[in-house]
């Protein structure tokens, strides 16, 4: 059962059927054994099944004939064959259930382990988060739901035939009678259960849409809030929501239409057989006697049951083979192909294996070429090459040519969108190869992406990834990084945990730690996609020196490094440049000093804006710091605190339920739940007397009452229609938005502190996994556990009828069903809960790998995350096999105490034989039968519910220990009307941290309304920090910030944020149109935003036959383009306050200068404050601030700071 051997199993018979089997066929090859070894128990079982009527039959001969009454040994071998009878149901049942449940747990263990396998195979422009969540979270779940009652198909015809064919022998014609009713509803189920695939994948289609929406958003909490996001973005999920519960309309409807059709057998073939009988007994003068009704009645009961379930599997299981057809549709996706040549030896390997149908096929010629290349001086050589990442669309990279030898360090430059990213993948093989090759003379290679790919683990399990822990290694990497101050000052040290993508660590911490992992890895050929852009000069330039100085790491270890940046002034110290022009081509390549002499070209461009002197000083200089400090290993072990509830249950959760349903909707269904019970239990009394009235006097009252037992059983079936509707439709609908409401407000309300410690795949653990027992599975335990408890209470007031000495024994019955169900329930509950909080990790490595693919397969990583992905499903396993189990022990014990029961009364009525009443005594065996399903399905339900309430139970835990960024009595200050109208900011003594660590200490500003105001200093100095304080991301500990006189901390957060125009360093979209992605805040005309668009250069996006309306599609932008859109957004919000946040870190210098053109033109009568790193960017402002260790060191105009020895000056000696 272990997932490593499941999923080695399924994929070695995909690929033996060379996908040309249906998942479904290979999936029964992979499991045959465990589906067929419970298939054996389950005949066993029928055949005890069928024993209950007959002995039911015998036993009440018995009773009815004065003669054999006398013998009380056949009375005493009747209790024998009875203990036998129900004892060995009990046992092939559970046998049966034990290796259904092993099948069902491997078919699940099978899909996941699957579905992330998948994942780490595809192209990184085909995957896509909402796919494989929706997969691993919803179709994984309800298909294994659907096939759990797979055998009950088969194992239900047979038991169908057998019935009717003992039925037969009691009423003759009348046996076509529950035909007759089985045939007809099967003919109407059959019709409308088709209908079930088609309406399940409307309703995942749009669980999908707002799954990854949702895990989008959970992922860039600090963006949305940055934003001013918050509220606009959680009407947009809420909505979704409510989309998607309107989606499963449709669905639920056609639930309610087939569990209603289900009953149809099961009430209606005792009437339509009855009556049939009745006819015919009434021309033949014969009556229905007690022991011929209730043996047939016992009979219909086998006949019906199984059908009942049959018709709700059916449903279940047409309803998951539409996620079965979207789980194979996703593993049949074309794989990521790597048009790469990894070595001359291999390359006609690689060009007949690994190539797609998308890639060209090389030529022989090309193909000799490339064997006679020499590899042992050039590493990577690209011949003719164009690259794209469609077929169909233009390439990004045209038709270059160029070589990198070992040992060199060559830098790729070129203006944003000339397909600098796009070439690093290329040389990844993650991109489409449309022309020419590429060669890479080894598979040792490490990538830093241009947007860091982080683990929500620690820094120091992030930098060592799956390499062997080396401390000398790892000192030297954590100096070469400059990353020693910085854990320093961390409360956990390199044991602190980064957050989902990093999120407790600045732009520039985060960079460094990822280029960290890649030096630690100790790779021969080194891919960096820009990872200078968040550092401050001074931090470039020695983190530059440690890692590519003449002593650097790499320099020494003699690797290959191809480095894309926009960082001109490194650009003298490549031993080869290539120059990309807008189209893709090469504009231009050759060392430093051949390209500088070049008249035009981009480096002798790039090269008159430096200052020579200052370039050399801090590039041949020498570092004399000391020696790297050791790390800090000991990590802070944190208490976890177990809730005594988890264990015992919460009476109050039932209250809090159906408070969010409301109180008529709750009578409502407490009154349907009553009159259902009462219909189910009350017809069977009047059968009896129905049978009574016939000893006195042969069909003379027929009419009446086969007329009542028309109504009843009508009744009872309008009754279940009408709860069932109640629950599937009103409580599951209501209940399903006012949880995930509460859900998603306490969610954004949370403070950046909790978020930072909080794993997004625990959050979106709890819109997926939770959410979905609250749509499925809560509504239907309520209305089964409430209904089945009263049939119970019914069924046994009416056993109890046989005997007075039956109900004597019934709070000794009651006593022990409390022990029983007080160990289980205490138990189920626990490993409810570690099966809901087992399943987060999981989600967290599925989302954490999607977001990092790329990186993941430069390393080779994919074999280790996915033995750690086995380790996780392994792990979130053990509790679903475990509880599944649990409930087939209570299962099994349930049987034992019913076949108690039964003995119970057939012993009593053997000794009380004379006396006894034959009526009575078929009505309390009778409904043993049922009593039996009714208990276990009563227990099995309380356990579900209250198992499921294990979801309402984390719901509300969450909202009410999740702290809350404030509250109204907090925030009641007066916002003036037309706040802020000059954008004036005073700072005041401001100190703010996370917990109890202070990133920032004693911080005084000023900043008058429309001046430009620039802050900089080293990474992790607190300029970022400054931002998140200013927006009320960050609790002051000490000290006040005002905006035109009014104290912030008095008003709304959302009110801040609204009137605070930030871009960002980390941009932020969610699935849409371009023009909600640009205007989410609804404010402009299409005028507008076309207008921005093209005066940031973004034209090309909307040209054509493209439009605004057009579904947005940011992984086809590159990440300077991004923040160009991101500009876009900003200009046109009409706020007088603007942050740039290193707002043009990720483009190159030309562009840089076109944004600050437009921010200077379009932002002119407004106050900005820039957080630069780039210091030219703040040159020409009004002043700067330059800030140590969270404290504001230095303020004055950049002009007069450098004509002094100043900090500032410091900095731009450092460019």
């Amino acid at each position: 059962m272990e997932a490593e051997t499941l999923d080695h199993n399924f994929w070695k018979l995909i690929d033996t059927s060379r996908g040309k089997s249906k998942l479904g066929v290979v999936l029964v090859t992979a499991l045959k054994f465990p589906l067929l070894l419970a298939a054996i128990p389950r005949l066993i079982l029928i055949v005890f099944i069928f024993c209950q009527p007959l002995l039911l039959e015998t036993f009440l001969g018995y009773l009815k004939d004065p003669e054999e009454r006398k013998n009380a040994n056949i009375g005493k071998a009747i209790i024998g064959a009875y203990a036998l009878v129900y004892i060995g149901m009990a046992i092939t049942s559970a046998f049966y259930w034990y290796q259904n449940i092993r099948f069902i747990t491997m078919l699940r263990g099978i899909l996941m382990s699957a579905v992330y396998n998948k994942t780490t195979q595809l192209s990184i422009s085909a995957t896509n988060t909402t796919d494989s969540v929706t997969l691993m979270s919803g179709d994984v779940e309800n298909l294994v739901r659907g096939l759990r009652e797979v055998h009950e198909l088969w194992a239900a015809i047979v038991q169908i035939a057998i019935a009717t064919w003992l039925l037969a022998r009691q009423l003759g014609v009348a046996c076509i009678g529950p035909l007759i009713v089985c045939f007809a509803s099967a003919i109407i189920m059959g019709a409308t259960s088709g209908r079930a695939k088609k309406n399940q994948l409307i309703w995942m289609e749009e669980l999908q849409k707002r799954t990854g929406i949702t895990s989008s958003i959970m992922g860039s909490l600090k963006g949305i809030k940055m934003l001013g996001l918050s509220k606009k973005l959680t009407d947009l999920v809420q909505k979704l929501r409510i989309d998607e519960v309107t989606a499963s309309k449709k669905f639920r409807i056609l639930a309610v239409y087939c569990s209603t059709l289900a009953y149809f057998p099961m009430m209606l073939s005792p009437v339509v057989t009855f009556a049939i009988y009745l006819g015919v007994a009434l021309r033949n003068n014969t009556t229905l006697d007690a022991q011929r009704m209730f043996t047939s009645l016992s009979l219909l009961m086998l006949i019906t049951q199984p059908l009942f379930g049959v018709f709700q599997d059916i449903f279940e299981f047409m309803s998951s083979l539409g996620c079965l057809e979207r789980i194979e549709a996703f593993l049949n996706k074309e794989t990521k192909s790597d048009h790469r040549l990894l070595s001359p030896e291999s390359t006609t390997r690689v060009a007949d294996n690994q190539r797609s149908e998308n890639d060209i096929e090389l030529d022989q010629l090309t193909i000799q070429r490339v064997e006679n290349l020499d590899g042992e001086e050039t590493i990577v050589e690209v011949r003719d090459a164009s690259f794209g990442w469609n077929k169909d669309d233009t390439p990004v990279i045209n038709n270059i040519n160029f070589s990198v030898d070992a040992g060199h360090l060559v830098m790729i430059c070129g203006p944003v969108a000339s397909g600098k990213s796009t070439l690093l993948k290329s040389l990844l093989g993650e991109t489409l190869g449309l022309k020419g090759f590429v060669r890479v003379a080894t598979n040792s290679i490490g990538y830093c992406d241009q947007v860091p790919w982080l683990m929500g683990i620690s820094i120091k399990d992030n930098i060592t990834g799956f390499s062997r822990f080396n401390p000398t290694l790892y000192d030297e990497v954590l100096h070469a990084c400059d990353l020693g101050p910085d854990i320093s000052v961390f409360p956990d040290g390199d044991n602190t945990l980064v957050g989902s993508k990093g999120i407790t660590l600045s732009g520039g911490q985060k960079q460094r730690v990822a280029l960290a992992r890649a030096l630690y890895a100790q790779k021969k050929l080194i891919i960096l996609d820009d990872v200078f852009s968040g550092l401050d000069m001074h931090t470039q330039s020695k983190v530059f020196n440690r890692v590519f100085g003449r002593q650097g790491l790499l320099r020494k270890s003699q690797s290959t490094v191809i480095l894309a940046t926009h960082s001109v002034n490194l650009l003298r110290h490549a031993d080869k440049i290539i120059v990309l022009s807008s189209d893709g081509t090469i504009l231009e390549q050759g060392s430093f000093s051949e390209l500088v002499e070049a008249e035009g070209g981009y480096v002798k461009e790039a090269s008159k804006m430096l200052d020579e002197n200052a370039m050399k000083q801090s590039t041949e200089h020498q570092d004399t710091e000391s020696s790297p400090q050791p790390s800090q290993s000991e990590k802070r072990s944190a208490d976890t605190l177990e809730d005594p509830k988890r264990q015992s249950g919460d009476w109050s959760l039932y209250t809090y339920f159906f408070s969010r349903v409301g109180t008529k909707v709750t009578i409502a269904f407490i009154i349907l739940e009553m009159l259902w019970a009462f219909f189910s239990a009350f017809p069977t009394l009047w059968l009896k007397w129905w049978s009574d009235a016939n000893e006195r006097s042969p069909n003379q009252q027929a009419g009446l009452y086969i007329g009542v037992y028309v109504v009843l059983q009508t009744a009872g079936l309008c009754s279940t229609a009408l709860l069932t509707w109640c629950c599937i439709n009103i409580i599951a609908r209501k209940s399903g938005i006012a949880f995930h409401r509460i859900l998603l407000n306490t969610v954004m309300r949370a403070p950046m502190a909790f978020i930072s410690k909080t794993e997004v795949g625990s959050l979106v653990n709890r819109f997926t996994q939770d959410l979905g027992l609250i749509d499925r599975q809560l509504p239907i335990a309520i209305m089964c556990c409430v209904s089945n408890l009263f049939i119970v209470v019914a069924q046994a007031i009416l056993i109890s009828s046989a005997s007075a000495y039956i109900a004597i024994s019934f709070p000794a019955l009651v006593l022990a069903f409390y022990i029983i169900q007080r160990y289980y329930l205490r138990t189920s509950r626990q490993l409810r809960f570690l099966d809901l909080e087992a399943k987060a990790p999981v989600y967290t490595i599925f989302l954490e790998s999607l977001e990092g693919l790329s990186t993941i397969r430069a390393f080779d990583w994919q074999s280790s995350f996915i033995s750690k992905s086995y380790d996780l499903i392994n792990t979130a396993q053990s509790p679903f096999y475990l509880l599944a189990l649990l409930q087939k022990w209570l299962t099994l014990v349930l049987d034992l105490m019913t076949a108690s029961l039964a003995v119970l009364v057939v012993g009593i009525a053997v000794a009380t034989r004379e006396t006894v009443s034959v009526g009575f005594t078929g009505v309390a065996l009778t409904q043993i039968m049922g009593f039996t399903e009714y208990m276990k399905m009563f227990m099995l339900f309380w356990t579900q519910m209250e198992t499921s309430l294990g979801a309402i139970s984390r719901i509300r835990g969450f909202s009410e220990e999740t702290p809350s960024e404030g509250t109204p009595e907090e925030e009641n200050g007066v916002v003036p009307a037309g706040w802020p109208m000059a954008g004036k900011i005073e700072i005041q003594d401001v100190t703010a941290g996370y917990d109890e660590r202070m990133v920032l200490r004693e911080v005084g500003l000023s900043i008058t309304s429309g001046e430009k105001f620039g802050i900089c200093g080293r990474t992790g100095s607190g300029k970022s920090s400054l931002t998140l304080a200013l927006l009320r991301m960050m609790e002051l500990s000490t000290g006040s910030i005002f905006i035109d006189g009014v104290d912030i901390s008095t008003i709304p957060r959302e009110t801040v944020r609204a009137e605070i125009n930030v871009i960002s360093q980390d941009p932020f979209f969610f699935s849409g149109t371009i023009k909600h992605n640009l205007d989410p805040y609804t404010a402009a005309t299409d005028e507008e935003m076309i207008s921005v668009l093209q005066k940031c250069q973004l034209g090309d996006i909307i040209s054509g036959d493209k439009s605004i309306e057009d579904e947005f599609t940011p992984e086809t932008l590159s990440h300077g383009q991004k923040q160009l859109f991101c500009l876009a957004r900003a200009l046109l919000r009409k706020s007088r306050i603007v942050v740039l946040d290193e707002a043009t870190s990720g483009v190159d210098k030309d562009t840089d200068e076109m944004m600050q053109k437009v921010i200077r033109e379009e932002m002119k009568d407004k106050t900005v404050i820039a957080i630069a790193h780039r210091l030219q960017t703040i040159m020409d402002f009004d002043r700067v601030a330059v800030m140590e260790n969270g404290r504001v060191v230095e303020v004055g105009e950049p002009k007069a700071l450098l004509k002094r020895d100043s900090k500032f000056k410091q900095l731009v000696d450092a460019m």
